[in-house]
């Protein structure tokens, strides 16, 4: 079961930046002239693979400093990191038009893919957090959510990265400023095509901006382990559904993950005495803003579809769909599709919207909702659920991560 996750602790992606298919950026394992730096400041030999671990595992490769030349990368040396993979940097004054990254890398293995959890801060301190996959020099990027909070010049920002806690191959991503609350998962980069296992090795990477003119040092942490091995899955603990769990009149989430195109989520219906509603959620033009194209069962097993614009500023505004033929009681299995569909001659920006039950032919599209709010193109999504506040009380919902048609391929 998959830790709950609280009501939307960030802003949504900013929806501008289109990513591809799987978002293939082709980027050299070590960039040249980069410097890498071992423990205690050793310079490390620039090798893109990670050496063998150490009879002696360590738990935290020595915190030192970096400096960077704009464009370069450095490194830490690896070090043995089971579990959450962790570490904190001191921000520096940043040129303005250049951004800072840093991110925890886990070991690229002869089998497995190897993750950085990363965190991109700007010189005005925003942060944004992305996670990429590394496949023997190439990297696959995948961006996540703004932060509302901000790292200026001289605060301390922790990161947390570590391996789904479940059969799927990929990472979750936190971070946050020094003083602040520990918050849950950010992101998570769910990888179809990498094979799960678990990381013991893993290192602090960064990387400044080529765009500034001017070279930065700055503290780290080193890596630190925060957590044991988790105990091995077997093949009857695999279990390919999240759970949300939902209160009486409460809203549980997902984590926002990549999207493009048609995507779809499918859930089981629990015991209800009072409506549920679940979503696929997605980024609008403005910023702070999402569309939910949604099904609403009721305790009968009746479903409708409706489209819900919500804002930070405004009352939600929800288009109501068709009440559909088929029902859905307990146990049965729903899923759930959205297309957001991009602007195209003598057609409008769309949501299209269907859902069926599982053993039954896929409908044609069943709710259309128009909006000049909606993005031009999406990039994410999550599951979001919503019981009444009429029930008697509170359900777990079990449901699959969403997943896009146009994400679903072979290793570039």
């Amino acid at each position: 079961m998959r830790p709950r996750r609280p009501h939307s602790p960030v802003r949504p992606p900013e929806p501008a930046q289109r990513r591809h298919r799987r978002l293939l950026l082709v980027v050299p394992a070590v960039v040249a002239g980069g410097l890498l730096l071992g423990p205690a400041g050793a310079v490390a030999s620039a090798t893109g693979s990670s050496p063998a671990a150490s009879a002696e595992p360590v738990q935290v490769v020595g915190g030192g400093t970096f400096s960077l030349r704009p464009g370069r990368v450095a490194t830490t040396g690896w070090g043995v990191a089971p579990g959450v993979a962790a570490t904190a940097v001191r921000v520096p004054a940043l040129a303005a038009g250049g951004p800072l990254w840093f991110a925890v890398e886990l070991a690229e293995t002869a089998t497995t893919p190897g993750y950085r959890g990363r965190v991109r801060i700007s010189a005005d301190g925003e942060m944004q957090v992305s996670a990429t996959s590394l496949v023997r020099g190439s990297e696959t990027f995948s961006q996540g959510p703004v932060l509302p909070s901000r790292a200026p010049a001289g605060s301390l920002v922790h990161l947390e990265v570590r391996a789904l806690p479940d059969s799927r191959s990929g990472v979750e991503v936190r971070t946050w400023v020094d003083g602040h609350d520990v918050p849950d998962w950010q992101y998570g980069l769910l990888d179809p095509a990498g094979a799960m296992a678990a990381p013991t090795e893993a290192r602090v990477w960064t990387r400044l901006s080529a765009s500034v003119n001017q070279s930065v040092t700055f503290g780290h942490r080193g890596i630190r382990a925060v957590t044991p091995v988790p105990e091995a899955t077997t093949a009857e603990q695999v279990d390919p559904d999240a759970t949300l769990d939902l209160p009486v009149g409460g809203v549980d989430c997902s984590l926002w993950v990549e999207a493009a195109g048609p995507t779809t989520t499918s859930f089981t219906v629990p015991a209800l005495s009072a409506p549920l509603w679940l979503s696929l959620e997605m980024p609008g033009a403005e910023e702070g803003t999402t569309y939910r194209g949604r099904v609403k069962v009721n305790p009968s097993g009746a479903l409708q579809l409706s489209t819900t614009r919500a804002s930070a500023v405004d009352l939600d505004a929800t288009a109501y769909g068709p009440v559909l033929d088929q029902r859905a009681g307990q146990g049965a299995r729903v899923t759930l599709e959205v297309n957001p569909r991009p602007a195209a001659e003598g057609q409008e920006k769309a949501l299209e919207l269907r859902a069926w039950l599982a053993g039954t032919p896929v409908p044609q599209w069943q709710q259309v909702y128009t909006d000049p709010g909606l993005a031009e193109e999406v990039t994410t999504t999550r599951v979001h659920a919503q019981l009444s506040g009429s029930a008697e009380e509170g359900v777990s919902l079990r449901h699959s991560l969403p997943e896009s048609s146009a994400l679903v391929g072979p290793t570039p």
